[in-house]
């Protein structure tokens, strides 16, 4: 015969595991929840393609291939795959809203240079009229610019929901450099 004692336990320990099991489930339930609501951001996956097509946009030679500030119709810096000094200096001179028109994009947008030793001024470089903290990115003008030995690029005081940030390496007089693209809304 079973004794009521052993009975109780076995009912506590049910009740037990009942309620952990749904606690467990609840806990699940809510993770994946979180997960999938982070990795759900289509404005940011949408930001990343973009970045992306503007990224490839850039290192190509644009249209048409000896476009200038005139007759420019996609925006592109490259000619024979390493970047064009003239074509960087057309950049440097156009209207950021025309330039971002040319890349087909509404976001807001800000391009720098660096290599193994940091960020480079590399629009002083082939048009040392402006300054050197000027020469350190093209973009955006709520981008702060500083020039200490190297480029100092700040944007903690830039407002946005979602930002795509795309590295992509070239070669410019025969040196390799990285070209650094942010882009947010």
């Amino acid at each position: 015969m079973i004794s009521r004692k052993n009975n109780k336990k076995s009912q506590v320990w049910t009740i037990e595991f009942i309620i952990s099991f749904l606690l467990f489930i609840s806990v699940v339930l809510m993770s994946v929840k979180l997960i999938s609501g982070i990795y759900s951001n289509d404005a940011l996956r949408t930001l990343q393609r973009e970045s992306e097509f503007v990224s490839q946009y850039l290192l190509s030679e644009g249209y048409p291939s000896d476009w200038s500030n005139a007759t420019l119709i996609r925006l592109g810096l490259t000619t024979n795959k390493s970047l064009d000094a003239a074509k960087l200096q057309n950049l440097y001179s156009l209207d950021y809203l025309k330039a971002r028109d040319s890349l087909g994009i509404r976001s807001n947008y800000f391009i720098y240079f660096s290599n193994s030793s940091g960020n480079i001024p590399l629009f002083y470089i082939i048009n040392n009229s402006i300054s050197e903290a000027d020469g350190c990115g093209y973009g955006y003008t709520g981008v702060i610019k500083q020039y200490s030995n190297q480029c100092e690029i700040n944007i903690s005081q830039l407002k946005y929901s979602d930002m795509a940030k795309i590295k992509r390496i070239t070669t410019f007089n025969g040196s390799i450099i990285q070209m650094n693209l942010l882009i947010w809304r």
